[in-house]
């Protein structure tokens, strides 16, 4: 599962930059680059501003990758023992790479948000993809953390 998780992650930054690449000539100059809770674009800017989201996206992309190599030395909220260290060990890489999907879906998603509405695609952002890959975050902390809990 880890592999997988970490081949999501990848494919999503590269859909990420290839959409900004591929769609880069057909943006117009000026580009909506915020949304009220609604979706409706309210804050409008230059279109160099959709380079924005993938730029950003790799430093919790690079970040991420290097934590789940350093799982030993997290602070955990049970003491690790011989007994528990590689269960709890694999509950945080496993954390770790989740997080780094959804997060990285998160960005894709705000990127193609601003690539639709920009050429046409779409008149609004999609709230609801937005507020259930949070939901999916907030979850996917929840589920762990129970898991260290239950796998002392």
């Amino acid at each position: 599962m880890e592999r997988v998780l970490d081949i999501a992650a990848w494919l999503g930054c590269a859909f990420c930059v290839l959409l900004v690449a591929v769609s880069w000539r057909f943006l117009p100059d000026t580009i909506p680059i915020h949304f009220d809770a609604g979706g409706e674009p309210d804050g409008w800017g230059g279109k160099a501003v959709v380079l924005i989201p993938p730029i950003i996206l790799l430093g919790p992309f690079i970040l991420l990758t290097a934590l789940t190599s350093y799982a030993h030395r997290f602070h955990y909220p049970i003491r690790i023992t011989e007994q528990n260290a590689e269960r709890q060990y694999l509950i945080a890489r496993s954390l770790m790479r989740w997080l780094k999907v959804e997060i990285v879906f998160l960005f894709a998603s705000i990127t193609s948000s601003m690539v639709w509405v920009s050429v046409g695609f779409s008149e609004r952002l999609s709230t609801l993809g937005l507020h259930m890959l949070l939901a999916a975050i907030g979850v996917t902390v929840a589920v762990h953390l129970l898991l260290v809990y239950r796998r002392r």
